[in-house]
């Protein structure tokens, strides 16, 4: 093998880790920021729910003052029964104490129904509770490990960029201009095996004349059909 390709397989190596770490520390935030997204659509769930509670509550306690009121007007009527004076005006509270008791069965009825929506609700948050006290447990712990692997992430790769600076150096300029153009276009694969007179990079079959250079080891050789350096 050429001794400026051991060198640039080296080089190649720390930049193929250096990419993968760069992935890595973008994606890091996407977990978390998944996980802030759900707290928050809890949490506006929370809200939402909260508020329709509000409402309702609110509602609910107007129909119990109608029931209330109503409940009064009744037992105002009632008494009035005891001093009327003729058989009209009785007949008169009677059907007054008749109508005020249809209209408190409504609003009775209507707050039946507003107290079994507010105990729906009432469930719904407690679940939603529940969840959000999950969902915020789990982005502490996403949060902490992110900012954990990041940091060794990030130290992992400061010792690679002390690492590629060392492997640089021994380069010449012409085989690192020409590693670096390669590396733009096929990252990891720019210096590749000729094994079997086939390019692994291409899957290209190699002339005897490249072949045999390769085992003269004496330049450095190109695929004639992909441009990645070759080694045997």
């Amino acid at each position: 093998m050429h001794p400026e390709i051991e060198k640039l397989l080296r080089l190649q190596a720390i930049d193929a880790r250096l990419e993968i770490l760069l992935k890595e520390v973008a994606a890091r935030p996407q977990v978390v920021n998944a996980q802030d997204e759900q707290v928050t659509a809890y949490q506006q769930q929370q809200q939402q729910l909260e508020e329709q509670q509000s409402t309702k509550m609110r509602e609910h306690d107007r129909l119990q003052l109608e029931v209330k009121s109503c409940d009064e007007k009744i037992q105002s009527s009632k008494d009035k029964l005891t001093s009327v004076s003729s058989n009209d005006e009785y007949n008169a509270l009677n059907v007054q104490v008749s109508n005020y008791e249809t209209e408190r069965a409504g609003f009775a009825t209507q707050a039946e129904g507003v107290q079994t929506e507010l105990n729906t609700i009432a469930a719904s948050l407690k679940e939603l509770a529940e969840k959000l006290e999950g969902a915020e447990v789990d982005l502490s712990e996403e949060a902490q490990e992110a900012a954990e692997e990041l940091a060794e992430i990030r130290e992992e790769a400061q010792e690679l960029v002390t690492a590629r600076e060392e492997a640089v150096k021994p380069l010449d300029a012409e085989s690192y201009d020409m590693y670096a153009r390669l590396f733009d276009r096929y990252r990891e694969r720019s210096v590749v095996s000729g094994d079997g007179g086939v390019c692994s990079g291409c899957h290209m079959t190699l002339s005897p004349q490249t072949v045999n250079q390769l085992k003269a080891e004496d330049e450095l050789i190109v695929c004639k059909s992909c441009s990645r350096l070759l080694f045997l």
